[in-house]
């Protein structure tokens, strides 16, 4: 090889020693939920909810998180003409801090009093976490898509065209996860035994033989989520063990899901 072109490759390889670009995951916190206690979790998302309304001066998502009716009696017996006014107040300096936080207390809807069922609020909870990595986690209101004990998955008017039953059908999907990610979740919330709590497993179970029998093979989607919240550890881990061995099935807790979600898809 002559001089020129030893030096030519030389200058090729220099030239091609481009640095790729460093990409730095986002760090992503999993929230922890108090399942047992979650009138209270609700009621204190509802005081930070509305309290952040307040300091960004958005009035639709005040509207949202307080009591319409509590508002004109809190207005007039703090003698003040209007909203703006009461806002004013909350947030013209960090004195008024504790103002806001008495406000809140005083104007932000009950848990109680809200129409949300404790599942619904969890997955809004784990819905905050996947969003950060382009995954949308949706509450699914009753009956929305049925699994059927045939094979197919229907939604409300395919169930009335199709003539079905309940008894031809398991209960529906409680939610959705789409986006760079598809799937289907089964949410439940149960402590102590008895009843209802003995029947969460004997579902759980019964979806997922219907995913394995099904599902599994084909590979529809990406992911069944069975989340289940309970201090019936034993139950719960004879799931997991029973099941395994199927890649696209999730058995866990709401915690252990939002675990799971970023080690798989934060990149």
């Amino acid at each position: 090889m002559s001089v020129n072109q030893i030096k030519k490759v030389i200058r090729v390889k220099k030239e091609s020693n481009v640095i790729a670009p460093v990409v730095i995951k986002q760090e992503i916190i999993p929230i922890k939920l108090d399942c047992e206690n979650l009138r209270k979790e609700r009621q204190q998302d509802n005081y930070k909810k509305l309290s952040d309304a307040i300091t960004n001066n958005n009035k639709v998502l005040i509207n949202k998180y307080s009591n319409k009716e509590e508002l004109p009696r809190l207005l007039d017996y703090l003698g003040l003409k209007d909203l703006d006014e009461l806002i004013t107040k909350c947030n013209n300096n960090e004195q008024n801090e504790l103002t806001k936080k008495l406000v809140v207390r005083s104007l932000a809807i009950k848990a109680a009093r809200q129409g949300l069922k404790d599942e619904a609020f969890v997955l809004s909870k784990i819905n905050e976490t996947t969003s950060k990595m382009d995954i949308k986690v949706s509450n699914l209101a009753n009956n929305t898509f049925r699994p059927t004990k045939s094979g197919d998955l229907v939604n409300k008017n395919q169930f009335k065209e199709l003539n079905l039953k309940k008894s031809d059908c398991l209960k529906s999907f409680d939610g959705q996860i789409t986006g760079k990610v598809k799937g289907w979740i089964f949410a439940k919330i149960t402590y102590s035994k008895g009843g209802f709590q003995d029947s969460v497993f004997h579902e759980a179970y019964y979806y997922v033989e219907w995913i394995k029998k099904y599902e599994e093979t084909e590979k529809k989607n990406d992911i069944y989520a069975i989340i289940i919240d309970t201090n019936l550890e034993k139950e719960l881990n004879e799931l997991k063990e029973k099941f395994k061995d199927l890649n696209n099935v999730f058995i866990g807790s709401h915690f252990e899901f939002q675990e799971y979600m970023i080690a798989k898809y934060n990149n």
